[in-house]
């Protein structure tokens, strides 16, 4: 069984690309952390500056602790990624000496027979070349599409949240008009509750005024009522117009002629001053209805206008009483003339105490007409004006406290009607002012959560641009690696020249071949088989163009 030990150079050659594939997988993970970290800061910045201060002082406040959070991540991802660096370089360096040491020993044991060198050398380059290329294309398309494929599903959820908040922010809208329209007609309504308030204690005020001056205007007609009554009806006016009718007839009890009863004058009869004061009574009742005529009738209330009424009613019966009156006097006066006839006759044949008797039974007589007449009708008229005005007063009390209590239930139920309608407008207010806070407060933490998508879907953009921009720098840095390999691979190459040539290659050939014995040919016929195993089988990793060219240079 033979032993390859190049088998174990490509094994650990392949390890050793693996951990540069990871550590680079590294640093462009911590480089794009720290691009987005960077473009974070400076788009808090911006938006910090475009705040104002007076009126999002605590938004403000948040991006300053968000600005602060991202310094602390960026130097983090600074510091990792600066770790990164230096063990990608440190193991790159320590894999470019293994392969230059390993390509040393190859062609140092076989210095000999390597006419193709420079051939193996610049094979060697491309292989390593595609292959690095094609583990960093193969990584870097990788990263692409699944940073793409994150930023479109990412994209598709926040468009959906996006409709979804727009649709809250339309109804909201909706809501919110709806209330202010409800909130406007309530302030429409609100001057008229105050004007129709005002109007209700105008109105107040003003029936308040007009009692009064009713209530006023009715003492001053009692008290009219309550003079005339007295002026009309009063026990000393009558007895003293009594008096007078007892003077009068004591006058004609005391004459002793004819001729004495023909001198008396018209003035004098039975019953004239009373008569008179009965016309007397009806001029100033007369005078009365004229001054009342003269006040403002037409603007009482309609009591008043009723008890004006019951006054003509009232004037209609005193002159009615008053030709009663008159009718009266005038048949006292036909007594009085009867009297006259028969004392003229009884003169001649009765005497003195005759005559004296007959005197006094017609002064009875004659008192007795009196009270039967005058008593009746001052006691009715009196009773009469007494009940009406008692009356009429009753009735215009009660109409004026019905009165005052409607409009006193009135005005209670306006200002209750306007404390109500207040107190909904206030609720009303504070529901509203509740609403505008709770729309400000969550489109305040809409337009944040659309910041920071936007955010993240450029801090992804600025990744991929920053993973391209690092990924074209390793290939130029490993460009520089290579080229720096060629240079100490050629040099290699003309320390070989000047040592061998190729004719004393091909004579010390022709010698072995010629002069050394089957055994020695034999071992080196078998390591020419290992050599072409050993080259079959980088054939398999590095391609059949190589494998084909070297077999043609040892052939």
């Amino acid at each position: 069984m033979q032993h390859h030990p190049p088998q174990l150079g490509h094994l650990r050659r392949d390890i050793d690309i693996k951990h540069l594939v990871e550590l680079l997988c590294d640093r462009m993970y911590w480089y794009m952390q720290r691009d987005k970290q960077d473009k974070n800061l400076k788009k808090m910045q911006t938006e910090l500056e475009r705040c104002r201060a007076p009126e999002s002082s605590n938004h403000s406040e948040v991006l300053k602790l968000q600005i602060d959070q991202w310094k602390r991540e960026k130097t983090k991802s600074c510091e990792r990624l600066g770790g990164t660096d230096g063990k990608l370089i440190t193991h790159l360096a320590a894999f470019i000496n293994r392969q230059n040491e390993e390509l040393l020993k190859t062609t140092h044991g076989n210095a000999l027979r390597s006419e193709d060198v420079d051939a193996r050398l610049n094979a060697l380059q491309k292989v390593l070349d595609e292959k690095f290329s094609a583990c960093l294309e193969e990584a870097f398309t990788q990263i692409v599409n699944d940073n793409q494929l994150q930023l479109r599903k990412e994209t598709e959820g926040l468009k959906i949240g996006l409709e979804q908040e727009r649709q809250k922010s339309a109804r909201l809208q909706m809501h919110i008009e709806e209330l202010e329209q409800r909130l406007g007609s309530w302030d429409k309504r609100l001057p008229n509750f105050a004007e129709e308030a005002m109007e209700d204690e105008s109105a107040r005020l003003r029936s308040d005024g007009k009692l009064t001056e009713l209530e006023r205007k009715l003492n001053q007609l009692s008290k009219k009522m309550d003079d005339l009554a007295s002026n009309m009806m009063t026990s000393q006016a009558l007895s003293r117009e009594l008096g007078r009718f007892d003077t009068i007839v004591s006058a004609f009890k005391n004459s002793k002629g004819i001729e004495d009863g023909d001198r008396r004058t018209e003035d004098d009869d039975p019953g004239m001053k009373t008569r008179q004061r009965l016309e007397t009574v009806t001029d100033e009742m007369h005078i009365m209805k004229l001054s009342l005529q003269c006040e403002s009738v037409d603007g009482a209330p309609q009591s008043i206008a009723g008890l004006h009424k019951r006054l003509d009613s009232c004037m209609e019966i005193v002159h009615t009483n008053s030709k009663e009156q008159m009718s009266t006097s005038e048949a006292v006066k036909a007594i009085e003339d009867a009297l006259k006839q028969k004392l003229s006759a009884q003169t001649d044949d009765g005497g003195q105490h005759a005559q004296a008797k007959l005197a006094s039974r017609h002064k009875t007589e004659i008192e007795e007409i009196f009270d039967q007449k005058f008593q009746p009708l001052s006691a009715s008229l009196g009773d009469k004006l007494k009940g009406m005005m008692q009356e009429k007063l009753t009735k215009l009390a009660h109409d004026l406290g019905s009165f005052v209590d409607k409009e006193r239930i009135a005005r209670e139920s306006a200002a209750a009607k306007a404390d109500q309608s207040l107190t909904e407008v206030s609720a009303l207010r504070r529901g509203m002012d509740g609403l505008r806070n709770s729309i400000s407060t969550s489109v305040d933490k809409l337009d944040q959560k659309i910041g920071e998508q936007r955010k993240l879907g450029t801090s992804w953009n600025e990744r991929l641009l920053s993973l391209d921009s690092g990924l074209q720098r390793i290939s130029k840095e490993a460009e520089t690696n290579f080229q720096k390999l060629e240079l100490q691979l050629q040099t290699v190459s003309a320390w070989q020249r000047n040592f061998t040539t190729k004719d004393l290659y091909q004579d010390i050939i022709k010698d072995i071949t010629n002069n050394l014995p089957p055994g020695p040919l034999q071992k080196i016929s078998s390591l020419t088989t290992r050599l072409e195993t050993i080259e079959a089988h980088l054939n398999n990793s590095n391609g059949d163009g190589v494998s084909k060219r070297r077999k043609a240079a040892h052939k």
